[in-house]
């Protein structure tokens, strides 16, 4: 699929008709990502029902934490949609965080989360990429920078 194809709705005139016009009439399927950035609550279903998206990018941390997260689940599978949980470049210790909680909710699906070698001063800890596969060893301590302490 082709992750949002066109600037988000709220930064252009007629971004919500567009967006809708292009999910509609695309052949290759369409996923929106920096458009559900600071939309919330009833917006949700709003801007889902209207665009008609097939799949979803999920940024927890740009979307307003798991539970936000959660609504945006549970919106787009009441409707169909696919949806992935994506990295907006969260450290070691946010990829920890995001990868446990995915795994109660969705071991079996492939997401974006891969993204901890990045970075040049990363906190390192008990998680490492086996090909496409981030795992985690529990038995392996976090290497915290003395500073940090």
């Amino acid at each position: 699929f082709l992750e949002q194809p066109i600037k988000p709705a709220r930064v252009q005139p007629a971004g919500v008709e567009a967006m809708a016009a292009l999910c509609a009439q695309s052949p290759i399927a369409l996923g929106l990502d920096e458009e559900l950035i600071g939309v919330n609550g009833a917006q949700i279903d709003a801007l889902l029902d209207s665009m008609r998206p097939q799949h979803l990018v999920l940024k927890p941390t740009q979307l307003g934490g798991l539970a936000a997260t959660e609504m945006w689940m549970a919106a787009a599978e009441a409707r169909g949609m696919q949806w992935w949980l994506n990295s907006a470049l969260e450290s070691n210790v946010g990829l920890n965080a995001l990868c446990q909680w995915l795994s109660a909710r969705d071991a079996g699906r492939v997401h974006g989360l891969g993204t901890g070698q990045l970075y040049t001063n990363n906190i390192l800890g008990p998680l490492w990429l086996d090909g496409h596969t981030l795992r985690y060893d529990p038995n392996e301590a976090w290497d915290w920078p003395v500073e940090m302490l």
